[in-house]
């Protein structure tokens, strides 16, 4: 697939730290959107791998900690969901997806 193509350019040693922040540039979105994808097939493991490699690249990306975060609670790994949540509350205080997707995760925690 095109995503292997890309993926293998980025392993290769001899490539320079600019195309390699270029090919980064250009997963980040695809393994964020891949995770969107999976959360919506309800795959959850998929979505975290997807999520986890957004991560490898942009360890901030609150998009990507949110996605992992909801996979997590939907496989009720509540620890896991709330860590990603709370770190992506932190980066985007002010997204009430996020702020709601931590609550409901606190709740079920304590129950």
């Amino acid at each position: 697939s095109a995503l292997d193509c890309v993926e293998n350019i980025k392993e290769n040693p001899l490539i320079s730290k600019d195309l390699q922040f270029t090919v980064d540039q250009l997963l980040l979105p695809l393994y964020n959107n891949m995770a969107l994808a999976r959360l919506k097939l309800r795959q959850w493991d998929d979505a975290v791998d997807a999520a986890s490699k957004a991560l490898q690249i942009d360890e901030c990306s609150s998009k990507a900690l949110y996605r992992r975060g909801q996979a997590h609670s939907q496989r009720g790994d509540w620890e896991k969901a709330e860590a990603d949540l709370e770190s992506a509350v932190a980066l985007e205080p002010a997204d009430l997806s996020v702020q709601r997707a931590l609550k409901d995760v606190q709740q079920r925690r304590a129950s």
